[in-house]
């Protein structure tokens, strides 16, 4: 570990060094007229649509609405066909989904919608599964780094789910069902009353999840029990809705406000080896947002966005036979957070712009046991807040930007005077912890067609509050718990290049990281676990996507990567093997025939297949998760007088028997089917959706 740490510290020289080398090279001409501020970094460069808003000196994944028409589809299963993510599910469509990003835990992961953060602080990472597609304009990933532009940082990485923004006047309805009784409905539409827009859509979604699997009852080595069950307790029924209205105060200057809402019921099904009844677990989430937007308060060339945002989220589990938790259960988990987010960007002459950021947030968590009727559990609470700047130096001549940043978190956890058993107890001291975010980036682009790109970033992650203050009787928190923290470093490079009738874009990057303090439950004589620091990671990997266009409607998308992530913590049963859910090997890759015009029709076909290998579901290694290749297919055909659409998609054409965690089966071959109906309606020029569509992003990227 002592080498690694040096060789990353010698990495960080080297970048440094580099800098101030080019900087002393860099002497521009008396006599040479000054060119206009910039817009993007990069001059005479136009950024693609598909290209990462808050920074692209990261290695960046962008999911949009031009993507491949798919009906049954999820954000887990967009997620998981990018390059370094790993997603582990717990069963089909409504099931709970964690991500891992570049061998990351789901906790290192942060994710935002619309700016707002939804990492908790009880931990254990975002439910992807609780994340509707409905109302999605566009997702983010952003591995290993975090931009500035967020206020709290990740130490694997950053999703970032924007949803829709009015532009022009629109109305689209959509119906769908498919396999294992889905069912889906939903109706959206906007409207432009200067200096108004309004959007509104609402989006329903049920299944009974009744899919089949195979079990062996829990004796691997006894077939005579094994059978074809089907899944009990599966279904779920799910609404979720989304309200915004935008309010022009002048071309430059806007308010926008939102409120969305998400609520689900589902049932919980346990191990495959035991079929509850009763069991169900209910979700609600409420998310208010306003922002002011302006690129005139500051000056030319400036921008300024303030957020302000409140989140309420609700779980409710029962259980009562006590199918699933030890005893007979109903608990409630209330979390509250407010909000507000200020960031501003000014540049200083044509070389060198300034991003400030200052966030803060009020959380606080409340437990309660229905059952009882009183608090279980600790009370909690955390003030939390961050300030950052970052400095993006232009040198024309190296055609290189530098992008070194610095921000600061704060965080100072309260826990209420009360046991878990709601009895009054002396009350501990808060605890604050501050912790340094430090990050370098560069960019060159030697040509149109060729970027090259080095990140080296520190980050950290906060303990959660059960790490910090469980006590269940067998899980134990820790108050004198140091954040988790490590180094990330990676090198990419994108090319972009026609070949004839070909368009090919390529990106590929090595990346690494070390993990210090990681947060473990280790189990003692009396059979409690108490959480400490104890683990230590080194992680090295390459990521390699392809995407090849031909005849404007035939594509062929490609992506994989391969991922070392060793345990390199002191335990001997772990030590030098692969971290658990981090599998060595991901591909994915889809060809595509889009938009085939056939009179006054247009038609669509794609297939596509995910490998998945060398994963393990324990720290030891002795539980190895078999390698999988799962195929789809579908199709699409539209008839454009009337935008009407029908979508047909498969999944799992194989039937594979697979699943990500022991006991926890995923579904087998699948059909989904989607009509959807976008009447035509009076809108806006092209020339007022792109001056809209310009002015969204706050913070500028390099092009």
């Amino acid at each position: 570990m002592t080498k690694a740490r040096q060789l990353m510290r010698g990495g960080a020289l080297v970048l440094t060094w580099a800098c101030a080398t080019a900087l002393a090279q860099e002497t521009p001409p008396a006599e040479q007229a000054a060119p206009p501020v910039r817009e993007t970094v990069v001059q005479g460069v136009t950024r693609a649509p598909d290209r990462p808003r808050e920074d692209e000196a990261a290695s960046a994944s962008t999911i949009t609405e031009n993507r491949t028409p798919r009906s049954g589809e999820s954000v887990p299963q967009l997620l998981s066909e990018l390059p370094g993510v790993s997603v582990t599910q717990l069963g089909g469509l409504g099931s709970q989904a964690s991500i891992s990003i570049r061998g990351s835990t789901p906790s290192q992961v942060s994710v935002y919608v619309d700016g707002v953060p939804l990492n908790s602080m009880t931990g254990g990472g975002v439910d992807l599964g609780a994340l509707p597609l409905g109302d999605v304009e566009r997702i983010e990933v952003y591995r290993g780094m975090s931009p500035i532009g967020f206020g709290e940082s990740g130490l694997g990485g950053v999703v970032s789910i924007t949803t829709r923004v009015p532009t022009e006047d629109t109305l689209s309805l959509d119906v769908g069902g498919g396999s294992f009784g889905t069912w889906s409905a939903g109706a959206a539409g906007s409207a432009v009353m200067k200096p108004v827009r309004l959007y509104g859509g609402v989006h329903v979604m049920g299944a009974r999840g009744d899919f089949g699997y195979f079990s062996d009852n829990g004796t691997a080595f006894d077939p005579s029990d094994d059978r074809n069950v089907q899944r009990q307790n599966n279904d779920f029924r799910q609404v979720d809705g989304l309200v915004r209205g935008v309010l022009t105060l002048s071309r430059r200057r806007e308010v926008r406000a939102s409120l969305s809402l998400f609520a689900r019921n589902q049932g919980v099904p346990g191990l495959g080896i035991y079929d509850t009844r009763e069991s169900d677990l209910s979700t609600l989430r409420l998310l208010g947002s306003a922002s002011y937007e302006s690129r005139e308060d500051l000056g030319p060339g400036g921008r300024l966005r303030a957020q302000f945002y409140t989140l309420l989220t609700e779980q409710r589990f029962r259980d009562p036979l006590g199918e699933v938790a030890p005893i007979p259960t109903s608990s409630r988990d209330t979390t509250t957070t407010l909000g507000s987010t200020l960031r501003a960007s000014q540049p200083f002459g044509p070389r060198l712009r300034f991003t400030g950021l200052l966030d803060g947030r009020y959380e606080s968590s409340k437990p309660r046991d229905l059952l009882e009727g009183r608090a279980s559990g600790t009370p909690s609470s955390r003030l939390f807040g961050a300030a950052g700047i970052e400095a993006n130096v232009w040198f024309p001549s190296l055609k290189l930007d530098v992008m070194p940043s610095a921000r600061l978190e704060v965080a100072r956890d309260v826990v209420s005077g009360r046991d878990p058993f709601g009895q009054p107890v002396p009350e501990q001291p808060p605890i604050t912890r501050t912790f340094p975010v430090l990050r370098l980036a560069l960019i060159a682009r030697p040509s149109e067609q060729l970027a090259m790109r080095a990140n080296l970033g520190r980050y950290a992650r906060l303990p959660s509050s059960t790490e910090l203050y469980g006590n269940t009787g067998f899980l134990l928190g820790n108050p004198k718990l140091q954040p988790e923290s490590g180094f990330n470093a990676d090198l990419g490079t994108t090319l972009a290049r026609p070949l004839g009738p070909l368009h090919v874009n390529l990106d590929a990057a090595v990346f690494g990281a070390l993990v210090d303090d990681l947060i473990q439950f280790q189990q003692n004589a009396q059979g409690q676990a108490r959480a400490i620091n104890i683990g230590q990671a080194r992680i090295l990997g390459t990521e390699l996507s392809v995407s090849v266009s031909a005849y404007r409607h035939l594509s062929l998308r490609a992506q994989g990567t391969f991922t070392d992530a060793l345990d390199t913590s002191n335990v001997a049963a772990s030590r030098d093997r692969q971290l658990p859910l981090r599998p060595r090997f991901q591909t994915y890759s889809r060809l595509e025939l889009e938009k085939l015009p056939l009179g006054r029709f247009r038609v669509g076909a794609y297939v596509d297949g995910h490998f998945t290998g060398g994963n393990y579901l324990d720290p030891a290694n002795l539980v190895r998760v078999s390698s999988r290749l799962l195929f789809g297919a579908g199709g699409s055909i539209s008839f454009e007088p009337q935008r009407l659409r029908l979508v047909l998609s498969a999944q799992n054409l194989g039937n594979s028997r697979v699943n990500d965690l022991v006991g926890f089966p995923l579904p087998g071959r699948a059909f989904f089917a989607t009509l959807s109906w976008s009447p035509p309606l009076h809108s806006q020029s092209k020339a007022e959706r792109d001056a809209s569509s310009n002015e969204e992003a706050l913070v500028p990227s390099v092009s």
